[in-house]
């Protein structure tokens, strides 16, 4: 996974390309940026299985259901551990603080 993102503002949204051919998976990436954008420890945070199947999750992004792709304006959004977390078409990660969201309304 590439961090598009590595140099911006702690407040900004969080994102990253999947980067399917790495060893590191999603829902680990996933964990791990929701416990730097809220400031504790990944063991801090809830199970991400409480939320979401993260599973099932992983096969949705590896692998095309049948001949059918993904589209670009499909994407997959949920609630973890005080974050937005969505997952677009172009297998693009973002991860925003519901706290920063509801600042900025």
């Amino acid at each position: 996974m590439s961090n598009d993102s590595s140099d911006a503002d702690e407040t900004e949204p969080y994102t990253a390309r999947i980067d399917h051919d790495r060893s590191e998976r999603m829902v680990s990436a996933i964990v791990s940026r929701v416990a730097a954008r809220t400031g504790r420890g990944v063991t801090d945070l809830p199970p991400l299985y409480n939320v979401v199947d993260p599973e099932a999750l992983e096969q949705v992004l590896a692998s095309p259901l049948g001949s059918r792709h993904r589209s670009n304006d499909e994407r997959i959004a949920f609630t973890y551990a005080g974050c937005e977390i969505v997952i677009d078409g172009d297998d693009e990660l973002t991860v925003r603080s519901l706290e920063e969201q509801q600042e900025g309304e």
